[in-house]
């Protein structure tokens, strides 16, 4: 839940939609039991839905389903929850991020975008591993995190400005000029913050792409056996990025 509703503000619809299709696939991957079912009660009540209407959301009933009974349970669990909702307290809500955006930032990846184009000495400072992750995320983020990579081996760290001027008519110019609308980073304490909450974001980022990564070798191991070795290692390697980003971690 703490990796799912990173980023999502919860006081609003597109933040409360975020939330539920981050949770889905980390949901979707635990074994059926208490633990599941829990885990799905809470996150309906983070996203003001009732379970059974999160899960026929995530796990759609086949047609002829008895959807008008079902709807009778959907309205008496939304009548009780109603009656005893509670405000979210700070630690469920995702505030504007502190590099001066106007509003909030929809995906680690726009955050992670926006961090360095704002700061683009960071570049340098990332793994192989990062920046294999970052050129197989989905259009245009590839795209946009590639040309930053081909500006830094060619240039050296810019400023945004001159970064601005380099991306006219660039497939990935909307996205950038999107999640730049706000001021740059001004300070090097802006920037030291900033560093931080790249590798956070990173971190985090890598965690979910080990884990469809080992869902993949989990499959492929029942017609390759050294598929188990591959999910051993990326299982590793994922508890580790996890303890380092609890240790890493602001959130209290």
């Amino acid at each position: 839940i703490d990796s799912a509703r990173d980023g999502c503000d919860l006081n609003s619809f597109e933040g409360r939609s975020l939330l539920a299709s981050n949770a889905k696939p980390l949901w979707m991957s635990l074994p059926d039991g208490a633990l599941k079912r829990q885990l799905l009660t809470e996150i309906g009540n983070l996203v003001q839905l009732g379970a059974h209407e999160l899960q026929d959301l995530w796990m759609p009933k086949p047609a002829g389903f008895d959807s008008q009974k079902r709807g009778n349970t959907y309205r008496s669990q939304a009548r009780h929850a109603d009656a005893g909702h509670r405000p979210y307290s700070s630690r469920f809500t995702s505030a504007t991020p502190s590099l001066g955006l106007r509003t909030p930032i929809a995906s680690r990846a726009d955050h992670a975008a926006r961090i360095l184009l704002g700061d683009m000495a960071a570049w340098s400072r990332l793994s192989g591993e990062d920046h294999g992750m970052l050129a197989e995320l989905a259009e245009p983020y590839a795209a946009l995190f590639a040309w930053i990579e081909s500006q830094a081996h060619e240039h050296g760290p810019m400023p945004w400005g001159a970064l601005r001027e380099g991306l006219r008519g660039h497939v990935a110019e909307p996205l950038a000029l999107k999640l730049m609308a706000g001021p740059e980073l001004s300070s090097d304490v802006d920037a030291a913050e900033a560093t931080r909450e790249l590798r956070q974001l990173l971190d985090r980022m890598l965690i979910e792409r080990l884990g469809t990564q080992m869902n993949q070798a989990i499959e492929a191991s029942k017609s390759d056996p050294s598929a188990l070795q591959r999910y051993r290692d990326m299982q590793k390697r994922k508890l580790a990025l996890e303890a380092e980003a609890r240790a890493n971690s602001v959130t209290p």
